[in-house]
Order: structure tokens, then sequence, then C-alpha cells
């Protein structure tokens, strides 16, 4: 194992702390309510728990937003990996089944880079723009894994042209200027024979600079479309989904504003990531982010886009909009079936 991955280890489990012989949920609770970072975000991803035991009154709902990973070290079964930790959707597994896997798309992600490359985006990897000084970070392996890694992306034969940018504040005014780089770079190669049809950005700093607003039209007249966190708040919302039971259900972090959640759209995301610093090791996440789930939905679009290919990015969310379920409980889900379904309808030049 790298230096980089040991490094990261031991840092973790430094800010973690020392975990219980005998853990139990009031342990889990108060330590994820301390607001340690460390540990909401990583849990027992780096953990050494072999002689540890977990307390029977663990729930099955409370287990599943624990995140651990394949690198976990555990003499039970309290975690267990399964095959449908990898899989999004099933309606995206129909998909792929079809062959509309993003064949002859290339896409664009702008966030912080790395330097491990993990395999799952290793192969459709075509171009790696580095402007940023600042060290490795997981989000941008993660991003670019859920929109075309080829186990857990959406659009898994897509080509991947990656920009590595400078990470936030205090640096706020350089990532901001890496971001327009990278447009006018992606700008620049499709005059020059590429076909970047989406950019994915999880992030919306950039918009505090007309420049990107200008690009971003120069880019829609090439038929790319820039998707940030501010396309995806302004209809959706993560929503997980239990590998065990196929049941939707939110984040810890979203049930403080549940009924504000209820009105947007769920998009359902994948519970494994590539995990920091290795090749082919990965983290079980069970609460998305918004930035885990800005790729599934660039990866949705560029699929429809390998359908109909003058598919607007706006005519796309319509779609979505009116012809969303809702459940029971309240819960609004893409339906991705029947948008994709619309879709090949509209391509055949049939009336909606």
């Amino acid at each position: 194992m790298n230096n980089n991955y040991e490094r990261m280890k031991t840092l973790v489990n430094e800010n973690i702390g020392e975990i219980p012989q005998n853990i139990t949920l009031e342990w889990i609770k108060e330590k994820y309510n301390d607001n340690n970072s460390w540990f909401n975000l990583w849990f027992f991803t780096y953990s050494d728990l072999r002689g540890h035991t977990f307390d029977n009154n663990i729930t099955s709902d409370m287990k599943r937003h624990i995140n651990f990973s394949t690198k976990t070290l555990i003499d039970n079964e309290f975690f267990k990996i399964s095959d449908s930790m990898y899989k999004v959707d099933k309606a995206i597994e129909q998909l792929h089944a079809k062959g509309i896997e993003g064949q002859n798309m290339e896409v664009a992600v702008i966030d912080y880079g790395f330097e491990t490359l993990h395999n799952e985006i290793k192969e459709e990897l075509v171009s790696y723009t580095n402007l940023s000084d600042n060290r490795p970070h997981y989000h941008g392996t993660v991003v670019a894994s859920l929109l075309c890694g080829k186990n857990i992306g959406v659009a898994p034969k897509a080509k991947l042209h990656f920009y590595g940018i400078s990470q936030g504040v205090p640096t706020e005014e350089k990532q901001i200027n890496d971001v327009i780089e990278s447009l006018e770079d992606i700008y620049e190669k499709n005059k020059n024979g590429a076909n970047i049809r989406v950019v994915n950005l999880s992030s919306s700093m950039h918009r505090k600079n007309e420049s990107f607003f200008e690009l971003s039209n120069k880019l829609k007249e090439q038929g790319c479309y820039v998707i940030d966190s501010i396309d995806f708040h302004k209809y959706y919302t993560p929503i997980n989904i239990d590998p065990n039971t196929n049941e939707y259900y939110y984040g810890i972090w979203q049930n403080k504003e549940v009924n504000k959640i209820k009105s947007l759209i769920g998009i359902p995301t994948g519970s494994m990531i590539p995990l920091h610093e290795t090749q082919d090791d990965y983290q079980y996440c069970g609460d998305a982010s918004v930035s885990w789930s800005i790729p599934v939905l660039s990866g949705l679009f560029t699929l429809a886009l390998q359908i109909k290919n003058d598919l607007t990015f706006d005519e796309f969310n319509e779609i979505i909009i009116n012809n969303k379920k809702t459940y029971e409980d309240g819960k609004t889900i893409i339906d991705i079936e029947r948008t994709f379904s619309l879709i090949e309808e509209m391509n055949n030049n049939k009336t909606i």
C-alpha cells in the first residue's frame, strides 16, 4: 500500500480516537453528535475492529448509515459487502443491459485532484489537467467514478476529461480561476474535435465570476451543458437505497429538514465509492451527499444524450419533473424507467 494511504489511515484513526471494545448505539450517536467530521465521514473505514463487538441495540436502520470499507478489519459479520452495494439503481442496470452505457460520449469533471488513479476510472480517463498545488483529495475520484466509473458509474463507457482544481477557502479565488480556465479549455477542446457534452461541477463557487455564465452559454452553443450544485438544488436531493431491503431512505443530515427535502425529487445514489488513496478498494457510504448525487444526475443526462443527441438539459429536467414518483410516505423519487422511455419516444418522433 502506498505511503499516502498509510498517512491517511493514521490521520483518520488519530482524529476519530479510541474505539471501545463493545461498540454501542449510544457511543455511535454521541460520537456523531459531537460533530466530529472525521468520524461522520469515515466512521470505521480505516479501522481495525478485530476483537471488538457490536451491541445488539444497533438497529438495521442505524447500521445502514455507518461507513466502513473493504479495508476495514473485522472478525464478525456485522459489516458485510454484497454485490448490490455497487449498483446505483435497477432502472440504470436495465439501461446498461440495453447497451445504453455512454458509448461515444465525452464528459468532463472539474473537481479536486488525485495522485492515486483508482481502477474505476483508469480505462476511460483520456485527459487529466492539474491546475492545483493542493494535496490529493478523495472528492474528485468519487465524483468521476459515480459519473463514469466502470463498476459504480451511471455512464461507464463515457470518456472522461478530468480537471484538478484548488480546494475552496482560503484559496477561493484560485479555485474560481481554475474553474474558468478549465471551462475555457473544454471549449477549445470541443472546437478542435472533442465532443464533451456534460461538465460536472459539484460546487457553485464559480458563479461569483461573470465569466462562468459567458462560458456556460458558449458551451451550450456547442451542445455542452455545465451541471453544478445550483442546478441540482433547484429540483433534486440525494436519496439512498438500502442494499439489503431496496428501501429508499434519507441521510441523517437530511432528516433535520425533511419536509423541505420531501418537496424535492430524490436522485438514488449508490452505496459504494472508491476508497481514498487505493486503486482497488471501496468505501461503503450510507448517507449520500449532494456532491455524490450531482454526478448521478450528470450520468443520467449523458445516457439521455446518447439516445437523443439534441436533448437540452432543460428538456431533460422537465421530463423528470413531470414524471416523478411520489410514495405514500411523501418521498418523491425520479422515475428513471419512465423518463428514458419518453426520451426514446421523443427520439423516434412520437408524441409524449
